[in-house]
């Protein structure tokens, strides 16, 4: 447990993630009211609300340690939220330069093809066209979601989680659990967990309307929080002799509730738009491998929520 002397260094820290936020906020903002309308949604501008989120999410509990005398949390799942706010600014960077080389190379045929070797009616249209995406990558470049704004994001982020391991952390007397309380079926549900939400992604388009760019963000979200459940998982699985503090042991299983209910959540309510488009005539795979999550994270809940039952230390 993360003792409250660290509260100067939680505010800094608190300070830098509620920057990027802001910055966040500002790019979201930017994308609505400022970007040139491109035809559909990039992925970019679904993993922007994702970062966000995470971000928030991540500020939110720094928070409640700060405020809230009671609030504890392990230096262990600090870190594991910390490094998926660090990948979602890594994955955020790479779906951003991609998005723009594909926009680029994307332009260069339309001006090769058809401008200079196309019907010269077109060319107006064409260079219409041409101008509102090379506008659009001109913003990005200028704007808070800019490559140069991400490294310096990604630094500071990383320097900070560098410096949890300088947080003093309070003694407390180790506990030896139970064998059956370390429910060795967890690590494995959590790992079928992440692959059925990965395949509930829709990841073979380039663009997408607004109700695929929605179904994508549900998907990705749920897969992306699904990850630190399975490293939780695989960090319970690794204590060895079942021996561990009565907070790591209490607030992973806290956290791997938190993660189960969000995911069962994301994937009900994608499921359900899945189901509508069946109905439509436009069924997909991904709507079996969203009620798989759906069912393993219900499974999850109810194992963990067994184990905490038990919980008497």
């Amino acid at each position: 447990m993360i003792e409250k002397s660290n509260i100067k260094k939680v505010k800094l820290l608190i300070l830098l993630i509620s920057v990027i936020t802001i910055f966040d906020i500002f790019t979201i903002i930017t994308n609505i009211y400022v970007a040139q309308d491109l035809e559909g949604y990039g992925f970019p501008d679904i993993l922007i609300y994702l970062k966000t989120a995470i971000f928030i999410f991540v500020l939110t509990i720094l928070v409640l340690w700060a405020v809230n005398k009671n609030y504890n949390i392990s230096k262990t799942n600090l870190k594991i939220i910390m490094y998926l706010a660090f990948i979602t600014i890594i994955g955020y960077f790479f779906s951003l330069f991609m998005y723009k080389y594909v926009l680029l190379l994307y332009t260069a045929d339309i001006i090769k093809n058809k401008i200079l070797y196309g019907n010269p009616a077109l060319i107006y249209n064409f260079s219409t066209k041409n101008y509102k995406t090379l506008s659009y990558i001109l913003q990005i470049f200028s704007g808070f979601n800019s490559e140069i704004i991400l490294f310096i994001e990604a630094l500071f982020l990383q320097n900070a989680i560098i410096k949890l391991d300088t947080f003093s952390i309070k003694s407390e007397k180790e506990h030896t659990y139970d064998p059956f309380m370390f429910d060795k079926k967890l690590l494995w549900l959590f790992g079928f967990l992440v692959t059925l939400s990965f395949l509930s992604i829709n990841i073979f388009q380039f663009s997408y309307n607004l109700r695929e760019a929605f179904e994508m963000a549900i998907a990705l979200g749920g897969f992306v929080i699904a990850i630190p459940g399975l490293v939780t998982a695989i960090s319970l699985n690794s204590i060895e002799n079942h021996t561990c503090t009565k907070t790591r042991f209490v607030s992973s299983h806290r956290l791997l509730i938190i993660i189960s209910i969000i995911t069962s959540i994301l994937f009900i309510l994608l499921s359900i738009f899945l189901l509508q488009d069946l109905h439509n005539g436009l069924g997909t795979y991904r709507l079996y491998s969203s009620l798989g999550s759906v069912l393993v994270s219900i499974i999850i809940i109810f194992r963990v929520y067994r184990t905490m039952s038990l919980e008497n230390k």
